[in-house]
């Protein structure tokens, strides 16, 4: 939220409409943003599988707005650029993580989307883990991913079968027990190799400790299960039609 709020300064908007899909994470992405903001701003919640959206730009746009932030997922995102170009409403957008996808470029227009910046997710700077996973990909799929969170998926995704060997068993609530455990201290240092990710299943089948990274940066939550500390992307729309990142910013402790 406060990385987004940054950019949309940074682009010179000072008064911005801002739609954001009603739910959990664009609401509370949402409220990030506006407590960061210090401009004017109009939020208008929308229903995430909401697609006729006239009324919801005109609403946001009632004050004169010089851009939109868009909080929405890919096709929410897609309905919202498309409508408001299409209706005169807006023509430059903001965006957070969930439209970080090559279909908007696709779809509206390489020369319409370039240069329109966003949040993400950025990975630490000079990770081991990070680099061997970036390797182990590319010769798996030829270049790395343009999506937001395939690396913190596949953290997430091995946080879980940490956690599942660690509790013994595979039931949900035994297995969400062990989550911090196996991502915190005490233990021994695991990084999200394909070795260390082998090897933390032997220790934890042996009863040791461990204390998972992860690839995308360090596994620590706090009592809301939010991560206390990671990095936050910015990117942007290039002319190519692809996506350019630019900046990885820290967050937390």
């Amino acid at each position: 939220g406060p990385v987004l709020a940054r950019i949309t300064r940074q682009q010179s908007f000072d008064n911005v409409g801002l739609i954001y899909q009603d739910d959990a994470y664009g609401s509370g992405l949402a409220q990030a943003f506006a407590a960061a903001w210090d401009g004017a701003l109009r939020p208008v919640a929308v229903d995430p599988e909401q697609r006729e959206l006239a009324a919801a730009l005109n609403d946001s746009a009632l004050e004169h707005p010089q851009a939109l932030i868009v909080i929405a997922s890919e096709q929410l995102a897609l309905a919202l650029v498309r409508q408001a170009i299409n209706g005169g409403t807006y023509n430059s957008f903001v965006f957070a993580d969930s439209a970080k996808r090559l279909s908007l470029p696709q779809e509206i227009g390489a020369d319409t989307m370039a240069g329109m910046y966003g949040t993400g997710s950025a990975r630490a700077p000079h990770s081991a883990a990070s680099e061997a996973w970036d390797n182990s990909y590319i010769d798996e799929y030829g270049e790395l991913p343009v999506l937001a969170y395939v690396k913190e998926t596949y953290d997430a995704t091995i946080a879980i079968a940490l956690a599942a060997q660690a509790a013994g068993t595979v039931d949900g609530e035994a297995t969400r027990d062990q989550l911090r455990v196996i991502a915190g201290p005490p233990g021994e240092s695991i990084p999200g190799t394909a070795d260390g990710v082998a090897n933390a299943l032997a220790m934890l089948a042996d009863g040791k400790d461990v204390d998972y990274d992860g690839t995308a940066g360090t596994l620590e939550w706090d009592e809301n299960g939010d991560v206390t500390r990671g990095y936050t992307g910015v990117w942007r729309f290039t002319k190519d039609g692809g996506i350019e990142d630019l900046e990885s910013i820290p967050y937390g402790g």
